[in-house]
């Protein structure tokens, strides 16, 4: 019986593929100490990406010398940026100075120089023009008492001599016309009270540079004494009751002033309308009082107060004539 050779397994002969194109080029890319290859014209078998080049670690003293670097670069690029700001913030200061003077140079601007010279000169008459002065910032308030009379005489010399240089020498109030008639009518308005105060209320500017006018709004305060009955209010100073009744009351004069100026910025004309009737009727008179008062006032152009107190006669019926301006009903009706 034939027997069969042994059953013997044999491997398989090994194929011979070609490398992988990654393979091929990681050969060629270890293969450095080849000086036949040439890595800008391998084509299709290069390397897909150029080496990686390897960088040097900075040590740290590097890496604290570059640092301090920046920072002092920033510091100098700050420091010039401040110094410009700095230099822009003088600029404008200089331009803002010189906006300043030249709205000032504008008389009839609302910052301009008409504007500071009327409040200059309602600040220095505040408490008016008296005869017979306390000290300056002092309101007279039922003061029997007299300064020497180098007081007097020096505050007063300084306020008509500011006078003198802000009023025309032909300044018309009214109808009054001089400087003198102006002074007067300041000494009248403050010796005929026992307390005269001037405060601004607000100042607008009308016109034009050529006509400029200037119209305050003022509030003046005044305590009634019996001098205002004797310059202001003769027709009643008889009435005793009214009389005593209004002296030391106070009383509040709602007062709108205008002034017009000459071409070098002094005061031409002056005009005034004083509310009698509203500072009257807010301080507690009744209309009869008032109308009795008003009917006999030495006022005249609704402010000016003449030098001699007029006595008016008065019909036997003692009502005024409906046409007088300081009727009543005629200051009632407007």
């Amino acid at each position: 019986m034939a027997t069969c050779p042994p059953f013997s397994i044999q491997p398989a002969p090994r194929l011979l593929l070609p490398k992988p194109r990654s393979v091929m080029c990681l050969s060629v890319m270890m293969n450095a100490s080849n000086p036949l290859v040439n890595f800008s014209t391998l084509g299709d078998d290069g390397p897909l990406r150029p080496p990686r080049v390897s960088r040097a670690t900075k040590s740290s003293r590097e890496r604290g010398r570059a640092f301090r670097a920046r920072r002092k670069a920033y510091h100098e690029k700050l420091l010039a940026r401040v110094h410009a700001l700095r230099e822009e913030v003088v600029y404008l200061d200089i331009q803002h100075r010189l906006l300043l003077e030249q709205t000032a140079n504008f008389r009839h601007a609302a910052s301009g120089s008409l504007v500071h010279l009327i409040r200059e000169y309602l600040t220095l008459f505040k408490f008016g023009l008296r005869t017979t002065m306390l000290p300056p910032g002092v309101e007279r308030f039922f003061s029997s008492t007299r300064e020497p009379e180098s007081i007097r005489d020096d505050t007063n010399s300084f306020l008509l001599d500011f006078m003198s240089k802000v009023v025309d020498a032909n300044v018309v109030a009214g109808d009054e016309q001089g400087i003198k008639a102006f002074k007067d009518l300041w000494r009248l308005y403050t010796d005929a009270h026992a307390s005269f105060r001037i405060d601004i209320d607000k100042i607008d500017v009308l016109g034009g540079e050529e006509s400029p006018v200037l119209a305050v709004y003022t509030n003046t305060h005044v305590h009634f004494s019996r001098a205002t009955f004797q310059i202001i209010f003769p027709q009643v100073q008889s009435d005793e009751v009214l009389v005593q009744k209004m002296i030391g009351q106070p009383v509040v004069y709602p007062v709108c002033c205008r002034f017009l100026f000459t071409r070098n910025n002094q005061i031409a004309r002056f005009d005034a309308d004083m509310n009698f009737v509203g500072g009257l009727l807010d301080s507690g008179c009744t209309i009869d009082e008032i109308t009795r008062m008003m009917a006999g006032a030495s006022i005249h152009d609704n402010f000016v107060i003449e030098d001699m107190p007029r006595v008016v006669e008065t019909p036997e019926t003692n009502e005024p004539p409906n046409t007088s301006k300081m009727h009543m009903r005629y200051l009632l009706s407007e």
